[in-house]
């Protein structure tokens, strides 16, 4: 085979995987979320800002997202939350990655315990959204 031909290959399978890697974390993120909010579909306007997650025997996913206010009570029907209010100095103390300054939060669900919970906080008009899920 010609030296040409097999870089030309090699380029076509590394940018294949890639294409099939992304698509796959967004997957995973999107299926963790679910799993983690007890729901089966996610909200329609749901994006995904920021996701971290860490941990093999004890795991955390983190993430930052947006919303469609009218959609927000989707998120937290799959649990019987415990509604809060809530202050960026609370976030902190929680958050291993904290979201920036444009997210301020009024309000937050807690579910579990402090080995096994869910927190969602949210900022005045539902549309940002903040969710720790701590699985042990």
């Amino acid at each position: 085979m010609k030296r040409s031909t097999i870089i030309i290959i090699t380029i076509i399978v590394i940018t294949a995987l890639s294409i099939g890697g992304y698509f796959m974390n967004g997957y995973s993120q999107r299926s963790t979320l679910k799993t983690a909010l007890n729901i089966d579909e996610l909200p329609a306007s749901l994006k995904i800002l920021d996701y971290s997650d860490q941990g093999v025997s004890s795991f955390r996913a983190e993430y930052e997202l947006s919303v469609d206010p009218g959609q927000f009570n989707r998120l937290i029907q799959g649990r019987k939350y415990e509604l809060r209010a809530a202050s960026n100095d609370d976030l902190v103390r929680y958050a291993t990655h904290p979201p920036g300054a444009s997210f301020v939060p009024v309000a937050l669900c807690i579910w579990g315990t402090a080995k096994n919970r869910v927190i969602i906080y949210t900022n005045i008009s539902k549309s940002l959204v903040y969710v720790i899920w701590d699985e042990n």
